[in-house]
């Protein structure tokens, strides 16, 4: 084990083998597939942005917003940052990306994507609502932005890794399950599309809650 303790997730917790043949096609192959991946996300954000614009539709804004956040989370990656910075795999700069695409603002993205496209499952009177709406605001989008102020002010990533148990597990879970229950709503509403975003949103959530909770464990070779 070698140690790293700049950030939470420095260090080598574990060795390949392998010729250098070997660990050339390893490298490409997950540029080649990170870089892929992020041009599809920045593509879906640059529609989403025009279509906004010709529509005039906040929440397609907001999810143009989620998608370029999701992109930079992306860009955030070992293999595809260390193309550009080869002697910093575990840089502030990285770990700005992480988040802010991953933790900070991605949720109150989605939340106002969420909310402009289906105004119904917030708006109404009832109790289930009122609750919604104001843990959506108050928590999701004023805790998701605070974190956000937190990460450029700070800029370090020792600050991060001792935080980020704290962000994962007091923050974004739960601001999953809020953006999870206005889907839900939506669904139980009968809404246009309500139930194919959820089965994307439920796929997406699944892959981040893996992620944060694999790099959180300090072990990411899980």
């Amino acid at each position: 084990h070698l140690s790293y303790f700049h950030a939470r997730a420095g260090g080598i917790l574990g060795a390949e083998l392998g010729t250098a043949e070997e660990f050339t096609l390893r490298r490409l192959r997950a540029v080649a597939l990170e870089s892929a991946f992020g041009a599809v996300i920045l593509l879906i954000g640059l529609f989403s942005l025009a279509a906004a614009a010709v529509e005039r539709r906040w929440a397609l804004a907001c999810f143009s917003i989620f998608s370029f956040l999701a992109g930079c989370r992306t860009a955030a990656s070992h293999a595809l940052l260390e193309e550009f910075l080869p002697d910093n795999a575990f840089t502030d700069e990285r770990l700005i990306l992480e988040y802010l695409g991953g933790t900070g603002f991605s949720p109150p993205a989605f939340f106002g994507f969420l909310s402009g496209f289906f105004p119904s499952t917030i708006s109404s009177p009832d109790i289930w609502s009122r609750s919604i709406r104001a843990l959506g605001r108050w928590f999701v989008v004023a805790g998701g932005v605070g974190i956000g102020i937190l990460v450029l002010a700070v800029a370090d990533a020792s600050v991060y890794g001792a935080a980020q148990p704290i962000m994962v597990y007091f923050y974004l879970l739960p601001a999953v399950m809020i953006n999870l229950a206005v889907l839900i709503r939506a669904v139980l509403l009968r809404e246009s599309g309500a139930f194919l975003i959820l089965t994307g949103a439920v796929f997406l959530g699944l892959c981040i809650v893996h992620d944060v909770i694999r790099t959180a464990s300090g072990n990411p070779g899980i």
